[in-house]
């Protein structure tokens, strides 16, 4: 038993000073600025919209993504699942959206998101279409 002790300790000393010596990875090395936290080198937080992207938020300023997409299609009706309050259009269309469900059918109040375009604040939006160019 006394040898398993001392061995314990034994290698709990090279342990110790291994750790000592070699210094653990620095925080960019390692891509984490914290535990389970990304860099600041990475691009994240859902306020993110990729180049190519059309992004709705439930909140003014970009918070809350509730869409992102690449490649809606054109003329199709999307329905958002919640009140969008800011949008982020990178594509090179125009997105008409909408207050009501179902893109206003049988009308409703409507405005064109210019291609590029980024709206920190809007009246509330249901859904959205994309339009021909």
């Amino acid at each position: 038993m006394a040898v398993f002790r001392r061995l314990a300790v034994a290698v709990g000393g090279a342990l110790l000073l291994l750790a000592s010596i070699v210094p653990a990875a620095s925080a960019a090395e390692s891509g984490f600025a914290s535990a389970g936290n990304p860099s600041a080198t990475h691009k994240v937080g859902n306020d993110f919209c990729d180049d190519d992207n059309l992004c709705f938020y439930q909140y003014e300023r970009f918070r809350g993504k509730i869409w992102d997409d690449e490649f809606p299609e054109v003329g199709h009706c999307y329905n958002l699942p919640h009140f969008a309050k800011s949008v982020k259009n990178n594509l090179n269309l125009t997105v008409r959206a909408w207050a009501q469900y179902d893109c206003g059918e049988g009308g409703g109040d409507w405005f064109d998101i210019s291609p590029r375009t980024h709206l920190p604040k809007m009246n509330p939006r249901r859904s959205f279409e994309v339009l021909e160019a």
